[in-house]
């Protein structure tokens, strides 16, 4: 039979196992984590390749818009005024230096040529266009001898680079408009050198792009209107139909139309192959999940086989069961659990055993209702000092002539017959709900804290009773015992006295006192039973019969006259 520990052992592998099949997945989850990464840093990438392409025509722009300026051919036939001659340096210019378009104005802004289309017979003022409004500033700061170049959007987007055409006089005689079209070509360009999709839009309209497709195109708009950037952000990525955008806003001299740019990439092949490997671990961590069941139930059943006795012996031994016999005979780790089990029962049974004296001893000079009053459920939680006020009735009962009828006896005869006497008392006192608080020598001093009538009850049958014991000392030739019992009801204190060492509970209070007094007006008054007007009036109609009263008396240590009541 395995060992627990083997046992153990081999449900840990399998738990290895199915760790591995969850780490499995965390490192696909990780992996598709990295190529989601891998295309965001490619999609910004790209962007900076885009906005470096871009400047980097504006710098060949303004170089071959230099060189063009520079021509001595060019400046001679300007300032000849010559269309022909500078439409044709010009259109030559422009071929070998892939140039959009190249227009050259006097210095009012009239045109000299209009480069690039001959069929053209219209010569248009630059300052009379209206779509010239933005360059306005570049014209005149090429009057000032100042070249610039700027982003320009419409309905395309180009660089347009304006500069001054000086003469060997070094005054400015013209001025020379060239510019490069980013268009789909350029696009196209780019994103083949980027490995990524390149759109440009302005006025939620796309302008160029190097997708082909018309509904890749559509698809492209729509997340540029679900996507727009606000004034505070600088760029906007997202993930969306298995593809990945980037989108930020280039700078223009457009005041009216914002040019942006949507970068693309499509995360098909990256779902594909996360989804591969993410059904291979779905099934792989299945069929391991179901034989560490198989496995792990089987090897379990027999651990807990002996763990589930033990665990009805606990429940036993819980509900106060601690004689139920535990079984020790297995060999395993187990068996020397219900060893060690078993030897804990019998030290709790012997533990209970002496615990059950030990409160059982204490209760013999501290009452357990005393306990009980206090509010306090063990003797070991009552402190010095713990007290409670509360109305009772309070009974003292004394042996009457006990002095001189002790003198004809010896020290343990007095012993003895004290201990008969009260045998006899106690169990009157405590049937009636009451308790005895303390054993004043040959007399009691009881308490009952419910209703003053069970006080009497007890009082008349212990009158009885002691007239059966007397019956007995008759025949005994022994003198018959008379006893006074006195009752008085009223407020009292019961708590705990003495010093932390030594403590004792107790009642004090007037109403105990008095007590006392009546109790000792028995003798003069020549009754069994005395008890106050206080108890007097605690009692109903019905339970006042057999009661006589026996005036007003002084009692010792009180001013005033007591009302007392005798009950047969």
């Amino acid at each position: 039979m395995f060992s627990i520990r083997n046992r153990f052992l081999i449900t840990m592998c399998f738990l290895i196992a199915l760790a591995s099949s969850v780490c499995l997945t965390f490192g696909a989850w990780l992996l598709f984590i990295q190529l989601k990464n891998s295309s965001l840093k490619l999609l910004n990438s790209a962007k900076e390749t885009l906005q470096s392409s871009i400047e980097y025509e504006f710098l060949k722009l303004g170089s071959d818009t230099k060189i063009l300026a520079s021509l001595s051919d060019f400046i001679k036939e300007i300032e000849s005024r010559q269309n022909f001659a500078v439409l044709k340096i010009a259109e030559k210019f422009q071929n070998e230096s892939e140039l959009s378009e190249v227009s050259s104005y006097d210095n009012d802004g009239n045109p000299i040529s209009l480069g690039g289309d001959k069929k053209n017979t219209q010569f248009i003022n630059f300052f009379s266009d209206s779509n010239n409004k933005p360059l306005f500033d570049g014209f005149k700061g090429a009057l000032n001898g100042k070249s610039n170049s700027n982003l320009f959007v419409n309905s395309h987007v180009k660089i347009i680079n304006i500069s001054p055409i000086i003469s060997a006089k070094q005054k400015v005689c013209g001025i020379l408009s060239t510019s490069i079209s980013l268009d789909n070509k350029f696009l196209e360009k780019t994103a083949r050198l980027t490995g990524v999709d390149i759109s440009f839009i302005s006025k939620d309209k796309l302008i160029s792009s190097s997708i082909d497709d018309v509904n890749e195109k559509n698809i492209i708009t729509k997340e540029f209107e679900m996507n727009k950037i606000t004034n505070n952000e600088k760029d906007k990525s997202w993930v969306s139909n298995n593809s990945y955008y980037l989108l930020f806003q280039i700078k223009s001299k457009s005041t009216d139309n914002k040019l942006y740019s949507l970068l693309s990439i499509s995360n098909k092949e990256n779902v594909y192959v996360f989804d591969s490997v993410k059904r291979f671990i779905i099934l792989f961590g299945i069929f391991i999940i179901i034989i560490s069941l198989i496995v792990s139930t089987f090897i379990a059943s027999g651990i807990t086989k002996g763990i589930k006795k033990l665990e009805k012996n606990a429940a036993a031994l819980a509900s106060g069961k601690l004689d139920v016999l535990i079984d020790t005979r297995s060999k395993d780790e187990i068996g020397m659990l219900a060893k060690s089990f078993d030897t804990m029962r019998k030290s709790v049974k012997q533990l209970i055993f002496n615990l059950n004296e030990t409160n059982t001893s204490y209760q013999r000079f501290i009452p357990k209702e005393f306990i009980d009053i206090l509010n306090k459920d063990d003797i070991k939680r009552v402190k010095l000092g713990d007290y409670l006020e509360l109305n009772m009735t309070v009974l003292f009962s004394d042996i009457r002539d006990f002095t001189s009828m002790s003198e004809n006896l010896t020290p343990k005869e007095n012993f003895e017959f004290i201990n008969s006497f009260l045998k006899f008392i106690a169990p009157i006192i405590k049937k009636q709900g009451g308790f005895i608080d303390k054993y004043i020598g040959d007399g009691i001093m009881a308490l009952f804290p419910n209703e003053s009538y069970n006080a009497i009850l007890a009082s008349r049958e212990i009158v009885n009773e002691l007239k059966n014991w007397n019956e007995s000392r008759v025949l005994n030739n022994k003198i018959p015992l008379k006893i006074g019992i006195g009752l008085n009801s009223g407020k009292v204190i019961i708590g705990i006295i003495g010093e932390e060492k030594r403590m004792d509970a107790t009642v004090i209070g007037d109403t105990v006192n008095i007590a006392s007094r009546v109790e000792s007006m028995t003798k003069t008054l020549n009754c069994s039973i005395l008890m106050t007007e206080k108890t007097y009036h605690l009692l109903t109609e019905e339970q006042k019969q057999n009661m006589e009263n026996m005036g007003e008396h002084k009692v010792k240590g009180k001013a005033e006259s007591l009302m007392l009541y005798k009950i047969d």
